[in-house]
């Protein structure tokens, strides 16, 4: 049912409403340019002999010879539609896990690994393939004693990535592969021998980012590991060592 408004006089009112109610079986005018306006209110203009209707955008459109008709655009909200179907299992999300060392861990000799700290994770089962990222935030301290010798104190950090370990991984199992990492998974740190030397227990201290990628296979669940190693490459002391760090090991689904 449409609702009328006749702007004409209250005894023409009741038949003009008649007309109006029944516009099935009167023909209809819309031009274009007034079909393709969004409006909350719809005027038309009635031909008070033919009653034929043309909608416009205005009540003034209307001539002497109509009277206006107008009507809202839409109706009265209907009552909430029942709930839809549970939609299907979204894809997992990132899993992380964390771990921190503290304490100092020397490298006294050059060119021997030495481990660090380690962090292992454990995936969903059916986990679907995607990206292992370890990050770690290592606290490095270099005791330099050779000013103007002409050698560098070098060495480097670097993240290892292990095969599925027993559960819970061993705490002494070895890195795999340990130092022997690529390039570009090593953070490097250095001295210059033209840095002053450094006095007990004034050691030069760096902060080292470190960070190491591994690509897993659909349903993979592991648990992972992965190894924090360094290794001075020249101008070890005995003093030498990392105070501290955090590694973080994140799963990002593809």
């Amino acid at each position: 049912m449409i609702t009328a408004r006749l702007a004409q006089s209250r005894g023409r009112l009741a038949g003009y409403l008649l007309v109006i109610l029944v516009l099935a079986g009167v023909s209809v005018v819309i031009p274009a340019e007034v079909s393709a306006q969004e409006s909350t209110v719809i005027y038309a203009c009635v031909q008070k002999s033919s009653l034929q209707v043309r909608i416009v955008p205005a009540p003034a459109e209307c001539k002497n010879s109509e009277f206006l008709a107008s009507w809202n655009a839409a109706g009265v909200a209907g009552p909430q539609g029942p709930a839809g179907p549970e939609g299907p299992q979204g894809p997992a999300g990132p899993s992380r896990a964390a771990a921190s060392v503290s304490g100092a861990v020397a490298f006294p000799t050059n060119g021997l690994c030495s481990n660090i700290g380690s962090v292992s994770i454990t995936l969903p089962p059916g986990s679907p393939a995607g990206l292992l990222i370890a990050t770690a935030k290592v606290g490095v301290k270099i005791n330099h004693t050779a000013f103007g010798a002409d050698r560098w104190d070098r060495g480097f950090l670097t993240l290892s990535s292990s095969r599925p370990q027993p559960t819970p991984p061993l705490p002494t199992e070895p890195p795999d592969p340990a130092c022997a990492t690529s390039e570009a998974n090593k953070s490097y740190f250095s001295v210059s021998p033209l840095w002053p030397a450094t006095g007990a227990g004034t050691p030069f201290e760096f902060t080292v980012f470190v960070q190491a990628p591994h690509d897993l296979d659909a349903g993979g669940a592991g648990p992972y590991v992965f190894y924090l190693n360094g290794m001075m490459v020249s101008g070890a002391t005995l003093t030498d060592s990392v105070m501290d760090a955090n590694i973080v090991l994140e799963f990002h689904p593809k």
